[in-house]
């Protein structure tokens, strides 16, 4: 039962060393997730043309390109 105790304090002390250097920014998702109407996107099917310049996605919706920069 020791032996199980002592392996327990050395699985929690390993965690608690790596959750010190957590970054968040490194693993926080570069995601937006954003509602639209259909006025703003102006078709039926739901789907938005973009395009993709220097890592930054540009729609053509001043709204949405500001979030995205």
């Amino acid at each position: 039962m020791k032996k199980l105790i002592f392996l327990m304090t050395l699985i929690i002390a390993f965690g608690a060393i790596y959750a010190v250097k957590f970054d968040p920014e490194f693993f926080q998702s570069k995601t937006i997730i954003a509602c639209f109407d259909k006025a703003s996107i102006g078709n039926d099917t739901g789907k938005i043309e973009f395009s993709v310049r220097e890592g930054v996605v540009s729609t053509g919706m001043e709204s949405f390109d500001e979030l995205a920069i």
